[in-house]
């Protein structure tokens, strides 16, 4: 559902989501277009590499765009599991890159990516009655 989830968490960095295949579905090409002012990235378009529901693991390849342009290979891996405290979920994000050169992921990605993840959160949290 990230063609009207991720719009609504992040509004003023995500205008749209679309998909080409089946959304959500392993093989389905993702394409995120991001507002102008978004660090100069127009979109990232992504192939659902793989997805697991049960195990709420989620596997893409960068295929254009965003950091795309500075590595040869980027995959991105994200799995939530369940907290140490009622309610709560624990995050893990994994990003495997292939360099082009010398280039390393920069720590403004890193920030970022947390950013992104505190502002879903706290979509969630005002919103408890997503589905």
């Amino acid at each position: 559902d990230s063609h009207n989830f991720l719009p609504k968490c992040l509004p003023g960095k995500i205008s749209s989501v679309e998909y080409e295949g089946t959304p959500a579905t392993v093989g389905c090409i993702r394409t995120v277009k991001f507002h102008p002012a978004t660090h100069g990235v127009i979109h990232v378009k992504e192939k659902i590499e793989e997805l697991n529901e049960e195990e709420f693991y989620l596997r893409f390849t960068v295929l254009e765009g965003g950091l795309g342009a500075l590595f040869k290979h980027v995959q991105i891996a994200f799995r939530f599991k369940e907290g140490p405290h009622p309610g709560t979920t624990v995050i893990y994000a994994e990003v495997k890159y292939e360099s082009i050169g010398e280039h390393k992921l920069p720590e403004e990605g890193r920030e970022g990516l947390l950013e992104d993840i505190k502002a879903i959160e706290a979509y969630l949290q005002a919103h408890n009655d997503y589905t």
